[in-house]
């Protein structure tokens, strides 16, 4: 009772909100004030997605949370390689038509939330070292290697950094296009994690196009020098050479594909995304 009573207060006190908006500012302020500006806007432009003209981009699996831009090319594919399922197959069950096989991998359930169409369910985690119970990206498409028209879906709640910065990018860019949940953007204030986060995504793009950067407004949203920046964002990438249009170079583009992760929740607008308003 007696912390409803604190809230209520608070809430109908404008010199109590203030101050506690003053406090969280001062102490956000504090926490990054180690970053970098140049580190910061390097890690920004990245983020920057290629608009490809001619590209049908299209949203599958779950209405809200658990789904994924796809670059619609009219083709198939051999297989798509899915690390982190939950309780959550719809976007692997959306793309079984395409693919003939997919691998489904996740240590933390002991099976498939519902069946998918080809789909084979393995007990296990990714990591940049395969140990007890983990295996990487490598092993996962060990019986693969030679192939081209690999799908690669991760989302591991932050493991997927490590991962990823310890694949070969030969190995990378067999996978026609990838799709990730990037977490723990709000952890810029550790010096070796903004390096990775660069890293990692200029490693993505060096032969992939980033066509796709939404924001995952159930995670957090902070305002780091001055730059709006989520803590999740799902993207979508695709292999260079299966795109030979044009780049446009429009500061805007038509994110109606898009839906909110948690639909209670406005869109997150962020600096590396705008919208078109559809009329």
């Amino acid at each position: 009772m007696k912390y409803l009573i604190i809230k209520k207060i608070i809430k109908n006190s404008t010199l109590a909100r203030e101050f506690i908006f003053r406090s969280e500012k001062w102490l956000r302020d504090d926490l990054y004030s180690s970053v970098l500006d140049h580190a910061l806007y390097e890690l920004v432009s990245v983020l920057h997605p290629d608009l490809l003209v001619d590209v049908s981009l299209k949203r599958l699996g779950s209405k809200n949370d658990g789904g994924y831009v796809f670059c619609d090319l009219n083709r198939e594919y051999s297989k798509l390689i899915s690390f982190g399922v939950g309780d959550n197959t719809d976007f692997e069950s959306e793309l079984s038509p395409l693919v003939d096989f997919i691998d489904l991998y996740d240590f933390t359930i002991d099976q498939l939330p519902r069946e998918v169409l080809k789909g084979t369910f393995h007990k296990k985690g990714l990591a940049p070292i395969a140990t007890d119970g983990f295996l990487t990206i490598s092993d996962a498409a060990d019986d693969v290697l030679d192939d081209n028209d690999l799908l690669l879906k991760i989302d591991i709640e932050g493991g997927e950094w490590d991962s990823i910065d310890a694949t070969d990018e030969r190995l990378l860019r067999n996978f026609s296009q990838i799709f990730l949940e990037l977490h723990d953007l709000h952890l810029v204030h550790k010096k070796e994690q903004l390096e990775k986060y660069i890293r990692v995504l200029n490693k993505l793009r060096k032969n992939h196009f980033l066509v796709s950067v939404h924001a995952n407004n159930w995670s957090p949203y902070s305002v780091i020098r001055g730059v709006p920046l989520p803590d999740t964002i799902e993207i979508t990438l695709l292999r260079k050479d299966l795109y030979a249009g044009k780049l446009d170079s429009r500061i805007s583009q038509d994110n109606s594909h898009l839906a909110r992760n948690n639909p209670n929740v406005p869109e997150y607008q962020t600096i590396f995304q705008s919208y078109i308003v559809n009329t």
